[in-house]
């Protein structure tokens, strides 16, 4: 009779004992995990930040002209564009594209990229812009959609041609 009161105890305190060490040992396996998943996205972070300025930067470097925009409002032009067409970065930033090409292109133009453009721009198509001092230009206008500061965005390239060059065979 002695023993069965003890025997209680001992069993108590061994399984008690053992299901604060089961505890411990899961919470000292869910900091791991959680310090693991916070070093991955950090790394993913700093991959995610050079990308963009790897992005910027060829952005800016790019000899041919480039427009982004998101739902038909210009976000950003590169330098190409201000020396290209000779508009200042405050002249097209905010402006919406169908008012950039009313601005830029002739009337005859105008229906052409508006066609271009409810087929989705699938593929590069030649045209004209004008420069801000009403100089004509061709371009060849291709676009693609690029992923800028978080957001999927559409980017307009205009590469100016030489229609006077004899094309290469």
């Amino acid at each position: 009779a002695w023993l069965a009161p003890r025997l209680i105890d001992i069993w108590a305190a061994m399984t008690v004992g053992y299901g604060q060490a089961v505890q411990q040992f899961y919470a000292a396996e869910q900091v791991a995990q959680q310090q693991k998943l916070l070093a991955e996205f950090q790394q993913l972070a700093v991959q995610v930040s050079e990308t963009e300025e790897r992005f910027e930067a060829l952005f800016e470097a790019s000899a041919q002209p480039v427009f982004l925009h998101e739902n038909g409002r210009i976000l950003t032009i590169n330098h190409a564009v201000t020396q290209t067409f000779g508009y200042a970065t405050e002249d097209l930033v905010g402006q919406t594209v169908q008012n950039l090409i009313e601005t830029m292109t002739p009337p005859a133009e105008q229906a052409k990229i508006l066609k271009e453009m409810e087929n989705g721009l699938a593929r590069p198509y030649h045209t004209q812009c004008f420069t801000k001092e009403g100089t004509a230009v061709s371009v060849e206008a291709a676009t693609r959609h690029v992923n800028y500061r978080g957001r999927t965005v559409r980017m307009i390239v205009l590469s100016p041609r030489d229609d006077t060059a004899t094309p290469l065979p």
